[in-house]
């Protein structure tokens, strides 16, 4: 049986391939509500435009609120929300404040002010998805001061205030980042950091040189240390001097971490490929010094890809080579001309080549290993084509649905051979689309790996999201998938001064680990919104009929 791990997400979705999609957006969202000419399921009766049932969701809900920009109101959550009925209007209107500019000061231990380079603040306790980051200004007369505008306080569902707590992320020049807590006082709108002393910093020292046998110092070369996972920056900023040598600071970590160091050459006149490797960081004090190998110059020489499909060259297709050289990690990337090809320098080595095809071709993703060298300098690359899967969507009564938009974005790709699959991949952005027909099927052509597939059914059926998995060339075909009943949540947003909000963007999350977002809706003139959401996170699948593909598994499974 083909499994699923779904969820319910908003039914407008940016981004992807095909055509007509805004026409067909367009088209959907002037038939989003059920009438007399859509009617519901049997089973479940339409009210406020929303096919509903008798019962409402059981999970609490956060709203996400973006103000439009040219309002001087701040963007909020608001948590802990319950839904009471199939259809609820919320008695209290979402009060949202005005934003509060804070100025900033960043000081050391003796009192002087340190410059920084960029200043963010992220809310704490908020959701983790795309989180409501502002960014800090700085001033043009002192540029040791910068200000923030953001939000003192978020609403509660009780109609109270809640003070928002902000952690304060400073880059700051020949130092590790800082981060600080930061919560609004109206009696002190100002900020002042303060900074550990610079003689507490851990350090690595370390040179950049052109590897192979004539070995020389490489000057100019940028070499930051970041998060092996994350890849969050944890070090200041370190130049290479004359002979090589550069220094990179952290700040106390408290026990020895690995990071990841990664170099870049800062000469547009001389490019050089992107060299990482790992280094060991000490809770205190002076690392052991290490030497990133750009590789030797003089080795470079001309490498071709081919990219064919079914013996024809294709053209537009990205392509990027990952090979090791000496102590660090060679990228380089580009894409295939109109002959199929692509020529660049490279060192010689044994190279992991990705072949990324547009979403207008049949051509799948593709993962090659090979060995280059100038006496053999060409590899061809032939992509198959993407994996058939096939699926079927049905409203509550079993009915078919005709003319929901599906869209599969790709999540993490397996590129075609599982064993060259490496945990740090990141899948390219892939979507690809296509409509439910007469019979409630729809059919994809999608690229082996995991994909997030999104339906958005309009005719007042709540959008649903199934997250599937699968490897192979052969036709899948997944379980019926049934649509959930709606429920419906009505409010009104207002400013401090009880005004109407319009044009706000407002999502609707379910609060449950990790967070899944249910539906987005934008305030009309009165400041009312209408947001339509399902009343069970995982969709219902009926069986595949008997004989059907038996491997796609849940993402959750794997």
């Amino acid at each position: 049986m083909i499994r699923l791990a779904a969820s319910i997400v908003m039914a407008a979705v940016a981004g992807g391939g095909g055509c007509g999609t805004e026409s067909q957006r367009a088209s959907r969202a002037a038939t989003d509500r059920c009438q007399a000419t859509l009617p519901c399921p049997e089973s479940l009766r339409c009210e406020e435009g929303a096919c509903v049932g008798a019962d409402p969701p059981d999970w609490p809900l956060t709203l996400r609120v973006r103000p439009a920009a040219d309002l001087a109101l701040a963007a909020v959550e608001l948590s802990g929300l319950a839904l009471t009925a199939p259809v609820t209007d919320l008695a209290s209107p979402i009060r949202l404040p005005f934003r509060v500019g804070l100025d900033g000061q960043v000081l050391d231990p003796d009192g002087r002010s340190v410059p920084a380079t960029r200043v963010v603040a992220l809310p704490v306790g908020g959701l983790g998805d795309e989180p409501l980051a502002v960014e800090g200004d700085f001033s043009a007369v002192n540029p040791a001061i910068f200000s923030l505008d953001i939000a003192p306080w978020w609403p509660t569902s009780a109609g109270m205030r809640a003070l928002t707590t902000y952690a304060l992320r400073l880059s700051l020049p020949g130092l590790p980042p800082w981060e600080a807590r930061l919560r609004w006082n109206q009696a002190e709108p100002r900020v002042v950091v303060e900074i550990p002393r610079t003689d507490a910093v851990s350090r690595l020292p370390g040179e950049v040189r052109v590897g192979g046998s004539n070995s020389i110092p490489l000057a100019g070369v940028q070499v930051t240390a970041v998060d092996p996972v994350t890849g969050e920056p944890l070090s200041s900023e370190g130049l290479s001097d004359a002979l090589g040598r550069f220094e990179i600071r952290f700040w106390p970590m408290g026990e020895a971490r690995t990071v990841r160091l990664v170099a870049r050459g800062t000469d547009p006149t001389r490019p050089l490929p992107t060299v990482t490797a790992m280094a060991t960081i000490p809770a205190t004090g002076l690392a052991d010094a290490v030497t990133l190998e750009v590789g030797d110059t003089g080795r470079l020489f001309p490498a071709t890809v081919r990219v064919v499909e079914d013996g024809a060259p294709l053209v537009g297709a990205r392509v990027r080579l990952e090979g090791q050289v000496g102590a660090g990690t060679v990228v380089l990337r580009g894409a295939t001309d109109a002959s199929g090809q692509l020529r660049l320098p490279v060192y010689p080595g044994r190279y992991l080549i990705d072949v990324t095809p547009s979403v207008e071709v049949p051509a799948r993703i593709t993962r090659v290993e090979r060995d280059l060298a100038p006496e053999a300098a060409e590899v061809t690359v032939s992509p198959r084509p993407r994996t058939p899967v096939a699926g079927v969507l049905v409203d509550a009564d079993g009915a078919p649905v005709v003319g929901a938009l599906v869209e599969a974005h790709l999540a993490r790709a397996t590129f075609g051979d599982p064993a060259l699959v490496r945990p740090d991949d990141r899948a390219p952005a892939r979507i690809f689309r296509a409509e439910t027909r007469e019979d409630g099927s729809f059919l994809l052509a999608l690229d082996p790996g995991t994909h997030r597939l999104l339906l958005t059914p309009g005719r007042g059926l709540p959008a649903v999201e199934a997250v599937i998995s699968f490897s192979g060339e052969q036709p899948r075909t997944l379980d019926r998938m049934v649509l959930p009943p709606a429920a419906v949540l009505l409010a009104r947003l207002v400013d401090e001064d009880d005004a109407p909000v319009a044009g706000a963007l407002v999502e609707a999350w379910a609060t449950v680990d990790p967070p899944v977002r249910l539906a987005v809706g934008e305030s009309a003139a009165d400041g009312r919104v209408r947001l339509v959401l399902p009343t069970r996170i995982a969709p219902d699948a009926a069986p595949a009929a008997s004989g059907e593909d038996q491997e796609v598994q849940a993402l959750a499974d794997d």
